[in-house]
């Protein structure tokens, strides 16, 4: 092969490469941006149920006489402010992009009876495989 023909074929490789790879790169990059996104969000949800949870404790202590009032009242106006400014900094983010999914409520969680019929329906399915074989014998 000549000088030139290998040339050639070393700048069309890496036209080729570069056509091919700079979508994917691009991409990817915007995928990072996205995923930090998602995981900063991720962290603010993650904080707030804290928040919910902690205040809820707080309140079932103090209704059960665990807590008196005057450590009560601070503790619980304290993680208020937290779940506060942790709502404020999650709405600072704004929308997340429509490519990153956030499940709802719906979607998060099936309930008891979807699960149930979920199992049903399986173990239904399982029983006519084992009925098959033997009727086919």
């Amino acid at each position: 092969m000549s000088d030139a023909g290998l040339v050639f074929a070393v700048v069309m490789g890496l036209i080729s490469l570069l056509s091919v790879g700079y979508p994917l790169l691009s991409r990817q990059i915007t995928l990072g941006e996205s995923a930090r996104q998602r995981r900063l969000y991720d962290e603010l949800m993650t904080t707030y149920e804290r928040v919910v949870a902690t205040i809820r404790d707080l309140d079932e202590d103090f209704r059960t006489g665990k807590l008196n009032e005057s450590d009560y009242r601070p503790e619980r106006e304290q993680w208020v402010a937290r779940g506060i400014t942790t709502l404020q900094q999650i709405e600072e983010i704004g929308p997340l992009p429509s490519h990153i999914a956030v499940p709802t409520p719906a979607e998060a969680t099936t309930t008891e009876d979807d699960t149930d019929t979920q199992i049903e329906e399986a173990i239904a399915r399982y029983m006519n495989t084992m009925k098959e074989p033997a009727s086919a014998g």
